[in-house]
């Protein structure tokens, strides 16, 4: 795996675990408020969260691709165009 790819799989093993609780924690909200057995909610939660985290993580790895392929690296950031011609940075 390009060493771009790494920095956003990173970024996506940060950010997608947030938007897991998040969904969890709406779906929880609403199930709850149906008279369904702890066991089903706690299913539907389980499922709506790894959903969430697949998605949100295959949506910044897609990112990071897109990215990577228009030639602007996040490791290119912060590098002056005259040491980038160099080679010197």
């Amino acid at each position: 795996m390009p060493g771009t790819l790494t920095i956003w799989l990173m970024i996506g093993l940060m950010f997608a675990p947030i938007g897991a609780i998040m969904a969890a924690l709406i779906t929880y909200g609403e199930y709850s408020q149906h008279r369904l057995p702890k066991g089903r909610v706690l299913r539907e939660v389980l499922i709506s969260a790894v959903f969430a985290f697949l998605v949100l993580l295959a949506l910044i790895m897609t990112a990071g691709w897109a990215m990577s392929r228009t030639g602007d690296s996040v490791s290119d950031y912060g590098r002056t165009e005259g040491a980038m011609r160099r080679g010197d940075a």
